[in-house]
């Protein structure tokens, strides 16, 4: 699983099983492996609702989830894949799919067939999030005063990676999500700690600081 999405055109390490499964038994697992004539041509990660046992979701444990897959499935043979995967689901007694499908600013090479699929097989959009991105091969140039602020910053202020700031963090980003927009972090302390273990490539712990 975890080979077939370090080569996929649109998988990143929300879909590995390493990410996944460090969940352990929060969610039932009901994903899928789909192949064409026993060849493994995508991955479909889901899992049953917890709050709804008829709804299947890709991926609840994930930001998002949708068809992993590696050039294959495109057009007629995503639609067709698509059907397939409800098909599969309703012989199971589900309801419901909830499809959270990749933002196209993590794939390696423009892909959302699965996105006309969805249209083609009379799907509802239920839900639609503004991402933010930093491109940083091409980087938009910074305005005057925001270069000034810059370099008054650096003169008082050190960047660190190092991890044992985690603790020290975690209350001003908690303060800073309820304060602004009144939520909470989607992982507790504990877990975050866990997942900068598991994936130091992946998650990396950045701070600011004043006299350390």
């Amino acid at each position: 699983w975890d080979q077939f999405c370090q080569l996929s055109q649109n998988a990143t390490f929300l879909h590995t099983r390493s990410f996944l499964n460090y969940h352990g038994n929060r969610f039932q697992d009901q994903s899928l492996i789909i192949r064409d004539s026993g060849v493994l041509i995508g991955l479909f990660p889901a899992a049953v609702d917890p709050s709804n046992k008829r709804v299947i979701v890709s991926h609840p444990g994930a930001t998002f989830g949708g068809v992993i897959h590696q050039g294959r499935l495109t057009g007629s043979k995503m639609i067709e894949t698509l059907k397939e995967i409800i098909n599969y689901y309703k012989k199971l007694g589900f309801s419901k799919i909830l499809y959270k499908a990749v933002p196209h600013i993590y794939c390696t090479v423009p892909s959302q067939d699965d996105s006309y699929a969805m249209f083609r097989t009379h799907a509802k959009r239920v839900r639609c999030d503004l991402s933010s991105c930093v491109d940083l091969q091409f980087q938009r140039k910074l305005n005057s005063r925001r270069r000034r602020g810059i370099q008054k910053s650096l003169a008082v202020l050190t960047i660190s990676n190092d991890n044992r700031y985690l603790d020290q963090l975690w209350p001003v980003l908690q303060d800073n999500l309820q304060r602004k927009h009144y939520a909470m972090p989607v992982h507790s302390l504990e877990e975050m700690k866990v997942l900068l273990t598991k994936f130091p490539k992946n998650i990396q712990l950045k701070v600011g600081l004043i006299d350390d």
